[in-house]
């Protein structure tokens, strides 16, 4: 059997034609490993995992998934094998992700949060270098 998960092999997308965002991407994401894609704003990132998603799809080249091109899989078939948790537009106002993972108990919350001057109530603080990214998960 074959490892790798997640190919892309020879492909390319813009989303016009005179700018290319990939051209010849050759790439395989092997089983059982962690990929992190990191880069600047608008280089490609998210682009990158609508295509792993089949939510885009290549102006040249293919994508794989499990060895098979992702065009010939349903939607409810690639739903049960690949998934993403997009990024949050907006910072919730009550209690903030990184305060769910990180509560612990009481004392972690009281710590983490600080209350608003008018009206007492807990109000959300961001955590230095915490960001909500998108995650692509493939089962």
């Amino acid at each position: 059997m074959n490892a790798n998960l997640l190919s892309f092999e020879h492909a390319a997308f813009g989303y016009t034609r005179s700018k290319p965002i990939f051209t010849d991407l050759n790439y395989q994401l092997r089983r059982g490993t962690l990929t992190v894609i990191l880069g600047p704003n608008g280089i490609g990132k998210t682009t990158l995992l609508y295509l792993a998603l089949g939510w885009l799809q290549p102006s040249v080249g293919q994508v794989l998934l499990e060895n098979r091109p992702l065009q010939d899989y349903s939607r409810a078939e690639i739903g049960r094998r690949v998934s993403l948790v997009p990024k949050l537009k907006a910072q919730p106002t009550s209690i903030p992700l990184w305060g769910k993972v990180f509560s612990g108990g009481g004392r972690t919350l009281r710590r983490l949060a600080r209350r608003g001057k008018k009206t007492n109530k807990p109000r959300a603080r961001r955590l230095p270098g915490l960001a909500f990214r998108n995650w692509l998960a493939l089962m």
